[in-house]
């Protein structure tokens, strides 16, 4: 889910607009909303680390990467300014672990709620079924998305879209993340960059 952002709009007022109707406990909710600074480098939370928070970027970038035995890692998603992102498990309702590492690209402010009490409203309010109804899909929906983008682009048409669609990447995000991302090793990245420019310089 990918709203347009607005510093005056939290998780709450988000969610209302998605379901396009005043949510039921709301105000309640808003008040257990947290905010939580990270640091550049610092893990917003570990992979295995149960996680049951939806989480509202408010300023910054937050990679999302599986990192495997052998320490390689690779980077699922990032996160900037008016993203939200869950665990499907923390919106089916389920003990949710990470399977990945979140972690701060740069210094990073995140809003968090718990999504315990709103599983919970779910048994007596559709408009709160709606709204993770809603969620849920928006998740599977960008999961769908970046599987189609990994197994049918090559890696310039990769590195074109991803950039097409948030141009901050070439400058916010190291390009050793953005080569975990577009799945290359950092060095075949710069080749791509050196190449494509290139292609641009001789077509002018």
């Amino acid at each position: 889910m990918k709203p347009v952002y607005d510093p005056a709009l939290d998780l709450i007022d988000i969610f209302e607009a998605r379901v396009r109707s005043t949510l039921p406990q709301a105000q309640r909710l808003r008040g257990t909303i947290t905010s939580r600074r990270v640091a550049q480098g610092q893990a917003l939370f570990h992979a295995g680390e149960p996680v049951s928070g939806v989480f509202l970027v408010r300023a910054g970038v937050i990679k999302f990467a599986y990192v495997s035995e052998d320490g390689v890692e690779r980077v699922r998603d990032f996160i900037a300014e008016g993203q939200i992102a869950a665990c499907v498990g923390a919106l089916a309702g389920g003990d949710s672990v990470a399977a990945y590492d979140g972690v701060a690209c740069e210094d990073a402010v995140v809003d968090c709620l718990d999504f315990g009490p709103v599983c919970q409203l779910t048994k007596s309010e559709p408009l709160w079924a709606r709204c993770i109804g809603l969620l849920l899909y928006d998740t599977t929906r960008n999961l769908t998305e970046r599987e189609r983008t990994l197994l049918t682009l090559t890696p310039p048409d990769r590195l074109a879209q991803a950039v097409a669609e948030r141009p901050w990447l070439l400058t916010r995000v190291s390009q050793r993340d953005l080569a975990a991302y577009i799945g290359i090793t950092p060095v075949s990245l710069s080749r791509l960059k050196a190449r494509t420019r290139r292609q641009v310089e001789a077509a002018a």
